[in-house]
């Protein structure tokens, strides 16, 4: 249904209030909050109820009075709607979305702060009893529908895509502290346009399969600190450019696509549909060379020169070319390979510094453009001019380039094995869902899989020599399934009995039982919490030469036992590892009643790792979508 008579003008002029007071209206709002004397559809409205800070609080019936609905329309769901309902809902939990990034900043910025200091590490905290996150809640503008379509092997999933604008002027209070010497965040500044989407459609509450959300593109990020302590803000200067480059990448790993937040609507949907859909294609552009850039470096024998060095972003990927020295001509013969998700929407920045030693890098020119518009000009040389910090061309040089566009090749079923085999490039997809029954040790203890691939494609700017590692999550207790309960009992029983027999500590029977010492004398051992490490991580590899490519994935937990005098860190313990050829992966996915969800069992063990398992072909390069 569409609100045809909908004043998007008085909308616009609706504001929420910062207190938290406001929340008690904050729905009543959200229907339609207009200024004073003006109804829903500009009418007078004196003398009835208005909220504390001089707007009206109108109904739905109000609301809803005058609007036509045309039936004829109700398909027609894609266009351009209000947001003052969901702004309404984020100014009512916002507590409790100020209790959320308590956590995120306990377990995940402020060990990343530490980390990227280095030595300083140690002696840097964050002090969570002063910390708010202010009452001025996360604001999204306009909100533009419109529907899509993912595709899978199994059916194409309905997707609603939403798009906003999304701000955040909070006054939030933050101290952050370095031996002794504390400094106050008082301000955060993010703006960015997110995509939200709802996958799936179902025929059952909440109608869809499940939810994500990520930004398109990097979002602008700035903290303002405490003016009144000016002495320890310079003292603190190296720490506030860690924090700002920390907070952009955790972002960046959480919230900028091809990373995304989601979750399950339904339990019976398939976790990464929701949390990683397949990529579009595989982008390449290939550098050739610059011309007229500018000179930043003085000479005493000859005009200055650059030493000029290429930075390119693509939402959360990001490479840099080798430096060229000594020159305003630089000739880069440099290529990077960029995976993307929505060609339409991502861009790609490409900017240009002058590289010092000792000083920051220089500013030579930035180019921003969609993809999709150089797919389209793919096959041919390219040349943009650079443009200067305000973004005018024409004083900061050209830059010469080539791109080519590889889709992916989605369905598979019409594929062959040898016609897969034999195709130049794939992606190799590698999802870890959880470890089960894992060995038993010390609390604190961390699992987690390293996955690596032989014959990935050389992306320059990144070391594919090194694996890609999970997260590392320590153990969580879950309910078995469903289980023959005397059947359990008696083996329970049988095993703990032998056990005792030869004197084996609580301890050790524990670990064999796989059970909490506590739980030991449990009556009903189908109850019995068993331990397991959830990921839910997926990744994309990029691979050639398919029928010689090798999967290898370990599972391994790192552990901390403490003696009686020092403690004694032990790193990566390796539990066990796989290695899967590629070319059978292949072959079982060409297979009628193939599944590629994998449960890789530790052999003379109970411990077992869930994982999915997908290889997709590259077609040949394209200039279209």
């Amino acid at each position: 249904l569409k609100l045809n008579t909908f004043r998007p003008e008085v909308a616009d002029q609706a504001r929420p209030s910062p207190t938290h007071r406001a929340r008690v209206h904050a729905l009543r709002r959200a229907w339609g909050r207009v200024p004073r004397d003006a109804g829903p559809m500009g009418q007078s409205c004196s003398g009835r109820n208005q909220t504390h800070d001089g707007t009206a609080a109108v109904s739905v019936d109000e609301l809803l009075k005058g609007v036509s609905f045309d039936v004829s329309e109700v398909g027609d769901w894609s266009g351009t709607y209000q947001p003052e309902f969901v702004n309404g809902m984020l100014l009512a939990v916002w507590p409790q979305v100020e209790g959320f990034s308590k956590i995120i900043l306990k377990q995940t910025i402020e060990p990343a702060i530490r980390k990227a200091l280095g030595t300083l590490g140690d002696a840097f905290s964050i002090d969570m009893d002063g910390y708010s996150l202010g009452d001025v809640p996360v604001k999204f503008g306009q909100m533009i529908i419109t529907p899509g379509t993912q595709i899978t092997d199994d059916e194409d999933l309905k997707v609603m895509k939403v798009r906003a604008n999304v701000e955040w002027h909070g006054n939030i209070k933050m101290y952050v502290g370095l031996n002794g010497i504390k400094c106050g965040v008082t301000k955060v500044h993010i703006s960015g346009e997110m995509l939200m989407e709802l996958v799936g459609t179902c025929p059952k509450p909440p109608m869809f399969q499940g939810a994500r959300a990520c930004f398109l593109n990097p979002p602008h990020l700035k903290l303002d600190y405490d003016v009144g302590a000016m002495n320890r803000i310079l003292k603190l200067a190296p720490i506030a450019t860690v924090m700002q480059k920390v907070l952009m990448e955790q972002v960046s790993k959480k919230l900028v696509i091809p990373n995304r937040m989601g979750f399950r609507l339904d339990r019976a949907c398939e976790m990464f549909r929701i949390l990683k859909p397949r990529p579009k294609g595989l982008f390449k552009i290939m550098f050739i060379k610059a011309e007229g850039l500018l000179g930043r470096d003085m000479s005493l024998l000859s005009k200055k020169t650059s030493d000029p060095v290429l930075s390119i972003r693509c939402g959360a990927t990001s490479f840099e070319s080798p430096v060229v020295y000594g020159t305003c001509d630089p000739t880069f013969d440099w290529a990077c390979l960029l995976p993307i998700d929505l060609p339409h929407d991502q861009l790609l920045d490409i900017e240009v510094f002058d590289r010092d030693k000792f000083t920051p890098d220089e500013f030579l020119g930035r180019i921003e453009n969609k993809v999709v518009d150089l797919i389209e000009s793919g096959g041919k040389d390219i040349c943009l001019e650079l443009c200067d910090a305000k973004g005018n061309r024409g004083n900061n040089g050209k830059l010469y380039f080539r791109t080519e566009w590889r889709p992916l090749q989605m369905p598979q079923a019409v594929m062959s094995i040898e016609g897969m085999l034999s195709a130049p490039s794939a992606v190799v997809f590698v999802g870890m869902y959880f470890a089960r029954r894992l060995p038993h040790s010390v609390d604190g203890t961390r699992y987690f899989v390293e996955i690596q691939v032989s014959h990935r494609l050389g992306l320059e700017g990144s070391d594919v020599s090194k694996p890609r590692v999970t997260p590392k999550n320590e153990l969580i207790d879950v309910a078995p399934p469903d289980v023959d309960t005397v059947k359990e009992r008696r083996l329970y029983e049988e095993k703990k009995t032998i056990c005792m027999k030869y004197n084996m500590a609580k301890e050790e029977i524990a670990q064999i039982l796989e059970v909490d010492v506590a739980k030991l004398d449990d009556a009903d051992p189908s109850q019995l919490l068993h331990k397991e490490a959830l990921w839910n991580y997926g990744v994309d590899f990029f691979i050639t030469n398919l029928s010689e490519a090798v999967i290898d994935i370990k599972l391994k937990h790192t552990d901390t036992r403490r003696g009686s005098v020092v403690s004694m860190r032990i790193d990566d313990v390796t539990i066990h590892t796989w290695q899967i050829s590629v070319a059978d992966i292949i072959k079982a996915q060409c297979q009628a009643d193939h599944t590629p969800i994998r449960d890789l069992e530790v052999p003379n063990s109970a411990t077992s790792l869930h994982s999915r398992l997908q290889v997709r072909c590259l077609g040949e390069p394209r200039t279209s979508i």
